[in-house]
């Protein structure tokens, strides 16, 4: 359960990761300029407290697991051990760096503090991640920087963030005239979707972004799904355009919710590891858990429509 919703929120909250503010920017190019991350999340945020709710649910009542070890836990017993062992002063350190990264990207949305709110805005989330970084490699604690900038840039996946990078820098020209992609896709597949319902094109996309994510990375899978579905709804003659962006919505939720399979995600590799559990009979619950996501989906659409009316 922890796996599931940890990579939930890997496609829903916004500072989690690239992914969500990729997105964003690809939908934002398809025609919908007052799109943004933020309205995003009034529909993701639902999205995310359902999760939360199914997947206690599913554990509960389908997998039933023993938990008389949880019972004869001992909290006091824990409480003794941490007080024994504190959070060493790397350690505070570093969750000081990551509040002051946290407090800079959300000035930037406090539109009310006027300059402030421009001036976070302007240097963007990637400046203060860089600051931040850079004094933990030059702040020593006992000799030693809180951060050694030669192990960290190690474990750094640098072609994702490449291609994360490339992705977010093309978002944006996705929907644009000279390019002729978004015109593409519309002649492509606007036949087949003119001769089906709305709700139909829309549900079959919800399940696509769902299969392909657990089989590829969720970027990959937005990008497929948000680029060649949301242009042919779109040149629907009559098709309500607030339903669209939150179908888009739910797609994008969607492809965060990549739990099924080993190589889904980097959260469900951990997962099931030798760390971890073992991934034998698991995937049945994983399976059980992206179907009722994709209902959860589908009933936001019109939801979302409502929420979403200004900002088409």
């Amino acid at each position: 359960m922890v796996g599931w919703l940890a990579q939930t929120c890997d496609g829903v909250l916004i500072w989690g990761r690239p992914y969500v503010l990729t997105m964003v920017a690809l939908v934002a190019g398809l025609g919908y300029a007052n799109f943004t991350a933020m309205t995003y999340l009034k529909v993701a945020g639902i999205y995310l407290l359902c999760a939360v709710v199914i997947a206690i649910l599913i554990v509960k009542l389908v997998m039933r697991p023993d938990v008389s070890k949880f019972e004869n836990f001992d909290d006091a017993a824990m409480r003794e051990d941490l007080k024994k062992n504190p959070i060493s002063k790397q350690g505070k350190i570093a969750i000081i760096g990551m509040v002051i990264i946290l407090i800079c990207y959300v000035l930037a949305y406090c539109s009310f503090l006027g300059g402030i709110a421009d001036y976070f805005t302007n240097i963007t989330i990637a400046a203060s991640v860089t600051l931040v970084c850079a004094l933990l490699c030059i702040i020593s604690v006992d000799g030693k920087p809180v951060m050694d900038l030669n192990k960290a840039a190690s474990k750094v996946p640098w072609s994702m963030i490449i291609f994360l990078g490339a992705i977010m820098f093309y978002a944006g020209a996705v929907g644009g005239d000279d390019y002729g992609i978004s015109v593409c896709l519309q002649n492509l597949l606007g036949p087949v979707v003119a001769r089906i319902p709305v709700m139909v094109a829309m549900i079959i996309g919800l399940v696509l972004a769902s299969v392909i994510t657990n089989f590829c990375s969720n970027t990959v899978a937005g990008v497929v799904v948000c680029s060649s579905f949301v242009p042919a709804i779109m040149a629907i003659p009559g098709v309500n355009q607030a339903q669209v962006l939150a179908f888009a919505c739910g797609a994008i939720a969607i492809c965060g919710t990549a739990i099924c399979t080993l190589s889904a995600c980097p959260t469900m590799g951990i997962v099931y590891s030798d760390i971890g559990l073992s991934y034998k009979g698991t995937a049945k619950y994983s399976v059980l858990m992206c179907a009722c996501m994709i209902i959860v989906a589908i009933i936001l659409i019109p939801i979302g429509s409502v929420l979403l009316a200004g900002n088409v």
